[in-house]
């Protein structure tokens, strides 16, 4: 934690529940709940026994997304973004933290939602309400609404995002590379698939139907359980220990893919706290590679 102010270093993206109860007395902090609905089913989490005091609500999946694509809960376009998180007050200056009701699930997507759009000032509390109820911390029965309007401005940071012809392009530069390799586009990034390992090798079919079994051809596989442990983040140390044994050092390029775009920003928000910066999701993940027949896909082990 800075001194100053009492907010967090942006070098960071966690923050546990004491250092959340110390910032709540900066009018700058805007407090997120989110959550994600049951793959299968389709149906919402139960709700919870409360709220953390001054909890707004951020739907990534039916507000925060582009409702025309017809993927899960798709990127909004940055105007689109924008228009949103000024109607849900939030600011420029607005210190932005960001929790889930499971602990560590959905709320690094949206922490990687706020960077892609250029929001430095964006934490996930690690171990969500499990952890601030176990603190100690206190609940309110419901979430809050703003008192008014936002100003909240877009600077749209590009690469954070992979797209479909992106990792087309790597995967073709993984799968034949080069010769001789002379420019900075011709060493594609390490691509990790977020997936449990019976999903990516294809022994089990996908929860979402119509999905080919499998995983994008030259992706390694790291699935998000491996970096949590009872809801929360592991330590610094442990997490890094996962990456070092991939990736060759914390300049390497990564790109995360998963089911639909939300537990490979688990992994991404990890490798950004272990120092890492060259990082990338593919939004479209699997539902979009998985149920397109002319992509190559890989199986076994």
């Amino acid at each position: 934690m800075s001194n100053k102010l009492n907010a967090p270093d942006v070098d960071h993206a966690l923050i546990n529940s004491s250092e959340l109860r110390s910032m709540m007395v900066l009018p700058r902090l805007v407090i997120l709940m989110t959550s994600m609905k049951d793959i299968v089913s389709g149906k919402p989490e139960d709700a919870p026994s409360g709220y953390l005091p001054g909890a707004r609500w951020f739907d990534f999946e039916d507000d925060f997304c582009d409702l025309d694509s017809p993927l899960p809960h798709t990127l909004p376009s940055p105007h689109a973004f924008e228009q949103k998180a000024r109607a849900l007050g939030i600011h420029q200056n607005s210190i932005v933290v960001v929790y889930d009701n499971k602990g560590i699930f959905s709320s690094p997507r949206v922490w990687w939602m706020f960077k892609a759009m250029g929001h430095e000032q964006v934490f996930v509390l690690n171990g969500g309400l499990p952890a601030w109820q176990k603190s100690g911390g206190e609940l309110q029965s419901c979430l809050s609404s703003p008192s008014e309007p936002g100003d909240f401005c877009v600077n749209f940071q590009q690469q954070w995002l992979a797209e479909l012809t992106q990792m087309q392009a790597w995967c073709h530069l993984h799968c034949q590379p080069p010769k001789h390799v002379d420019h900075f586009e011709e060493h594609p990034p390490l691509i990790l698939d977020a997936r449990a390992q019976a999903r990516f090798y294809g022994d089990v079919d996908e929860p979402r139907p119509g999905l080919r079994k499998g995983h994008i051809p030259s992706s390694k596989n790291l699935p998000f359980t491996e970096l949590l442990s009872e809801g929360a983040y592991k330590n610094k140390s442990e997490l890094q220990a996962y990456f070092s044994t991939l990736a060759a050092s914390q300049t390497t390029s990564m790109v995360f893919s998963c089911g639909s775009g939300v537990t490979a920003c688990i992994l991404a928000l990890a490798a950004y706290e272990c120092g890492y910066r060259q990082l990338s999701v593919y939004d479209g993940s699997w539902a979009e590679w998985g149920s397109d027949p002319h992509l190559m896909i890989e199986t076994g082990r």
